[in-house]
């Protein structure tokens, strides 16, 4: 079982479906409404709690990758959000980073 969070930030008023933006973003499709992301910043939480995990290249991207010995994540970005995938779901590690106040988030729990 995996369990995965994707966070954004909406313009104010936009009023986002949250499962349409988790999955345009998945897509890869634009999302008309989000903002831009301090991206650095996000990521400071997961390498400071996992710092054995590391910022990569993946493809024409980059991703942070944190294995442990019975589970891993993965944290993969674009300007406007920042998707974790965790494998498998282990609560302990799932709430050491923190979610920061007034961010859109969808959670998806996969079997």
């Amino acid at each position: 079982m995996s369990y995965d969070l994707c966070f954004w930030s909406e313009r104010p008023g936009a009023h986002l479906e949250p499962q349409t933006v988790y999955q345009q973003l998945l897509d890869g499709a634009e999302v008309a409404g989000l903002v831009p992301l301090a991206i650095d910043a996000y990521l400071e939480a997961p390498t400071n709690a996992f710092p054995a995990g590391t910022r990569e290249p993946n493809g024409t991207s980059e991703w942070f990758v944190w294995e442990g010995s019975s589970s891993m994540f993965e944290v993969w970005w674009s300007a406007v959000h920042v998707l974790v995938i965790m494998r498998p779901l282990d609560e302990g590690n799932a709430n050491r980073p923190k979610q920061k106040p007034g961010v859109g988030v969808a959670e998806a729990v996969i079997r």
